[in-house]
């Protein structure tokens, strides 16, 4: 995957097995953020397990907080 030219905040990229094209995305605005959930299937059905990673702006900081099925499981915080 080629590197984006523009970055704001954030940049969203990943490859899906069986998808022709690879995802790059992110946020517009420079206090953008982002909010993905990550499902599994578990016995047939959707699990309550469930991975979340965030991306937003506090007080001129950049946050990326990764959750495990709600509970923090590590932060990153940057200077803008």
């Amino acid at each position: 995957m080629n590197t984006p030219r523009n970055v704001r905040n954030f940049w969203i990229q990943g490859e899906v097995d069986g998808k022709k094209e690879a995802i790059g995305t992110g946020p517009r605005r420079k206090d953008g953020g982002f909010d993905l959930d990550i499902l599994i299937r578990e016995k047939g059905n959707i699990s309550n397990k469930k991975l979340n990673i965030i991306g937003h702006v506090v007080n001129d900081k950049l946050l990326l907080d990764v959750l495990l099925n709600g509970e923090v499981l590590t932060s990153i915080e940057t200077e803008r």
